[in-house]
């Protein structure tokens, strides 16, 4: 009989500074910020304007908003901590057979090393877990182009599998609306996605779909009215909350995917909704992002312009229902590799 293969799985998120410091967080921003794949400007441009101005002053803004939201117990970022824990529980859950292991898009641990320990420790069938539901060039792309830099530096290759984008999967809509807080259920819901320049989707990038998919599904399984815009919540016709999809984190000078999760909050309350109930589908543990962006400033922006009461739920991070998701999504793309 032949021996089963030595099987990995290694989760792969965004990324984060090793410290809460002007100079970590000024090197992580560098690594982030020089792919093309997130800022596609021909490198002439970009580059005197990244390391001569941006670099030098969005650190210091960084330092006190990183520092706001800092795992100081452990001396780390949350969205460290919680990649964390998410890979001890899939261990656990997907048992001895597999090996689980996590490497980060930008900073430590990082791909192309992680992948290298894993093949030198004998692990020949590898699968690879972006954790994006939905796909961006920006996010799951730029993963698939740090492996494929890595797989071309190497004499004898493993094999390899990605978990595709599960933006529509049953389990994934099913956690996050399971995961929507008690008491919340009847409250309008805003759906806030990571931003991205609307020229990259105008060019074939699938993610604005995706996420428009993801927000169909999710008003389908509250039993609420999906809109599109502020404007249509005069409009409603019926009875039943409504699910409305913003966009965040927007950077530059140029045309980004909304409505704007900061304009779409501050101008809700003269509308006549006070009580909003804020998810985030798109991100798969709490990052600055959520907790700093969301949970600091857009509440000051939600309560500065009349508003009352702003539930967020948190993202599914090492839930029980985020970790049964992530165990049913790797477990069938595992099929054919463990017995």
């Amino acid at each position: 009989m032949q021996a089963q293969a030595k099987t990995a799985v290694l989760l792969v998120n965004l990324g984060t500074p090793a410290s809460l410091g002007y100079w970590a967080i000024r090197r992580y921003l560098a690594e982030f910020l020089s792919d093309t794949r997130v800022v596609d400007y021909p490198r002439w441009l970009w580059q005197p304007l990244l390391q001569l101005v941006i670099l030098t002053l969005r650190p210091k803004r960084l330092v006190v908003a990183y520092r706001n939201i800092w795992d100081n117990a452990k001396n780390q970022s949350p969205l460290l901590s919680i990649t964390q824990q998410q890979t001890a529980l899939l261990q656990i859950s997907l048992g001895a057979k597999v090996k689980v292991a996590f490497a980060m898009r930008y900073g430590q641990p990082a791909i192309g090393q992680t992948l290298s320990n894993l093949t030198a420790a004998g692990y020949t069938h590898i699968l690879i877990c972006p954790l994006y539901p939905q796909y961006a060039g920006a996010t799951t792309g730029t993963v698939q182009d740090e492996v494929a830099r890595w797989l071309l530096q190497q004499t004898t290759q493993p094999t390899l599998r990605f978990l595709p984008p599960y933006y529509q999967h049953p389990a994934y809509i099913k956690a996050i609306c399971s995961n929507k807080k008690v008491g919340a259920v009847a409250t309008p819901t805003l759906l806030s996605f990571h931003g991205l320049p609307k020229r990259y989707c105008q060019n074939g990038d699938v993610y604005e779909q995706h996420c428009l998919i993801t927000a169909k599904k999710i008003a389908a399984a509250l039993g609420a009215d999906l809109i599109t815009a502020v404007a249509e919540i005069k409009t409603q016709q019926s009875k039943k909350p409504f699910v409305l999809t913003t966009f965040q984190s927007r950077f530059g000078p140029e045309a980004w995917l909304g409505p704007s999760t900061a304009e779409t909050l501050a101008s809700l309350p003269a509308l006549g909704v006070k009580n909003i109930c804020l998810i985030t589908p798109g991100f798969s543990a709490d990052c600055l992002e959520t907790l700093e962006e969301l949970d600091i400033e857009a509440r000051h922006i939600f309560k500065q312009a009349g508003g009352q009461t702003l539930v967020r739920t948190p993202c599914l991070n090492a839930s029980k229902v985020g970790m049964d998701m992530l165990h049913q999504l790797i477990s069938n793309e595992l099929q054919g590799w463990v017995k």
